[in-house]
């Protein structure tokens, strides 16, 4: 059965152009796209060309007062998933290819271990959003964009070596690329039901889109702000640490 239980729009000229903290026109996004297509055509090669651009930026915890802010993206150079699933839909809908936020409540127990054993929040479920892309009459559910390769091929040999389900966010199926169709996942694996999410909770245009349904007051916000303003330094720290050393 399919973990995506939530109905939602699936018209893709619903997900285009400007919307609730969705700004084509902010600073530096059009520039930048056209960057990243240059010489690509067709909306498949669009879509791979902005894929591979967005997963190439380092991960690390991003500061939550800007990582969605659409006049704050072209500033950052390297954030979290919610950064990049926000930079990417961006981009996609400047190059008139329908994207959208889908939207999901985790379990983290079976991915943080090596990053948020020490914050004590490793238990506590949160937010977590999904790109989706329309290519070729079909949705595409994506997020293997968010961990970049350099530090993913690092996750994945920590996870081989202590036998985990999944560390630093990464499911021990997850994935860092994405051949533009079909679904590519790193936080959790279809075939792994535990890894699955508590709930889908539907499509929506942005974060902020999100958050004005379901609200900033929820124990999942509340947890996730907790954990980045004591955190965050000490889980960026971890994750250089991680990235000095050599795959085995």
């Amino acid at each position: 059965m399919s973990w995506k239980s939530c109905d939602c729009d699936d018209a893709p000229d619903h997900w285009l152009g400007d919307a609730l903290g969705v700004d084509l026109g902010a600073t530096g996004l059009a520039a930048r796209a056209a960057r990243c297509v240059d010489g690509v055509t067709g909306a498949r090669d669009e879509a791979l060309a902005l894929f591979r651009h967005v997963a190439g930026l380092p991960f690390q915890l991003s500061d939550p007062a800007v990582r969605t802010v659409p006049d704050q993206l072209n500033a950052q150079d390297g954030g979290d998933g919610y950064f990049k699933a926000t930079l990417w839909l961006h981009l996609l809908r400047i190059r008139r290819i329908p994207a959208r936020m889908r939207w999901v409540r985790l379990d983290p127990k079976a991915i943080t271990h090596g990053l948020w054993d020490f914050a004590r929040l490793a238990g506590m479920p949160f937010f977590y959003p999904l790109t989706e892309v329309w290519l070729e009459g079909d949705w595409s559910t994506v997020d293997a964009y968010v961990v970049d390769p350099a530090l993913f091929v690092r996750i994945k040999d920590h996870i081989a070596r202590h036998s985990l389900a999944g560390a630093y966010f990464v499911h021990r199926d997850g994935v860092c690329e994405w051949e533009g169709r079909d679904d590519a996942i790193q936080r959790f694996s279809p075939n792994d039901p535990a890894s699955l999410p508590l709930a889908d909770l539907g499509c929506f245009h942005s974060h902020a889109d999100f958050l004005r349904r379901y609200g900033v007051e929820s124990p999942e916000t509340a947890v996730t702000k907790l954990a980045y303003e004591q955190t965050a330094g000490q889980l960026n720290t971890a994750l250089l640490q991680l990235r000095a050393q050599n795959p085995a």
